[in-house]
């Protein structure tokens, strides 16, 4: 039943990780050419600089979904731990629909603030900021996405995909 869910989560979230290792080979190619210019050459490209900070912020809102999707975020257990089975599975899933509304408020406000800032360009590279503001509804997207895939697999049962092997149990 979840397996077509758990398809476009995974074509999502393989889109997501190659986008935000390109972002990241940007910022790090825009980053050397901004030191090597700086003290080879004692100037340095204007845009070298308004490019690393888009690429990080790029890098930064996929790889936010990425690492939700890859259960990477830093948690405490403590309390989750002490409760019974049956209230664990209660609070895992309350906690995910407070993680859905919060993607869902990324989408809404990153929406607003793109379309605000659509006919502002960027100061060196003169770009419209909207394209590096819609990082956040596509970071938003991205939460939903696994978040819904999550709560369903709570709800109606177990992982859609085969298990791999080498996970620890």
């Amino acid at each position: 039943m979840l397996k077509p869910f758990f398809k476009i989560k995974r074509a999502v979230m393989l889109l997501y990780s190659s986008v935000a290792a390109t972002a990241l080979f940007v910022l790090i190619v825009s980053t050397f050419i901004q030191v090597v210019g700086r003290y080879i050459f004692n100037s340095s490209p204007a845009w070298t600089e308004e490019l690393a900070r888009y690429a990080f912020v790029w890098f930064g809102c996929l790889g936010a979904a990425v690492a939700l999707d890859q259960n990477l975020h830093a948690s405490i257990s403590v309390f989750m731990d002490m409760l019974p089975a049956k209230f664990q599975h209660i609070l895992k899933v309350l906690l995910l629909v407070l993680v859905l509304a919060i993607s869902v408020l990324l989408v809404v406000t990153g929406v607003q603030l793109t379309q605000a800032t659509i006919s502002t360009p960027s100061p060196a590279m003169r770009i419209s900021m909207a394209w590096v503001n819609s990082g956040i509804i596509f970071c938003g997207l991205g939460m939903a996405v696994t978040t819904g895939y999550s709560i369903l697999e709570s709800l109606f049962g177990g992982p859609a995909a085969p298990s791999q092997g080498g996970e620890n149990a």
